[in-house]
C-alpha cells in the first residue's frame, strides 16, 4: 500500500517537474522571440530612418 503510494507520489512529482520545465522554456522562448521581434522592428525603423 505504502509503496504504491510513493510510487505514485513519485510519478506525479517528476510529472509536475516536466511540465513546470516545458512551461519555463515555453516562457523563455516566448521571451527570445519577443525580443528579437522588437529589436527587428526597431533597427528597421532606425535603417528606415537613417537611409531617408
Amino acid at each position: 500500500m505504502i509503496i504504491t503510494y510513493v510510487k505514485l507520489w513519485l510519478s506525479m512529482k517528476i510529472i509536475l517537474n516536466e511540465g513546470l520545465i516545458r512551461k519555463v522554456l515555453q516562457l523563455t522562448f516566448a521571451l527570445v522571440g519577443g525580443t528579437v521581434i522588437i529589436y527587428a522592428y526597431v533597427m528597421k525603423h532606425v535603417l528606415k530612418n537613417v537611409t531617408h
